[in-house]
């Protein structure tokens, strides 16, 4: 099977590189429940693989970005 041409892609590669809840909690210092209830509320985007939650690290920009100007 042939690989697609990374030039080709539509997609921005950095973004390809998905987070695991793990690893956000580890980023952000905090417990894998907040992290669940944040996604459930809609606050903070992810991607479901399959029964895998991930999550593209401009979300998580995006969620301190966006927390921040709250306060």
């Amino acid at each position: 099977m042939n690989r697609p041409d990374p030039s080709q892609l539509p997609v921005a590669l950095p973004d390809l590189d998905l987070l695991t809840p793990d690893d956000v909690c580890a980023l952000l210092k905090v417990k894998k429940s907040w992290l669940y209830d944040t996604v459930e509320s809609g606050a903070l985007e992810a991607v479901r693989l399959g029964k895998q939650l991930r999550f593209r690290p401009s979300a998580v920009a995006r969620y301190l970005d966006s927390s921040t100007a709250r306060r």
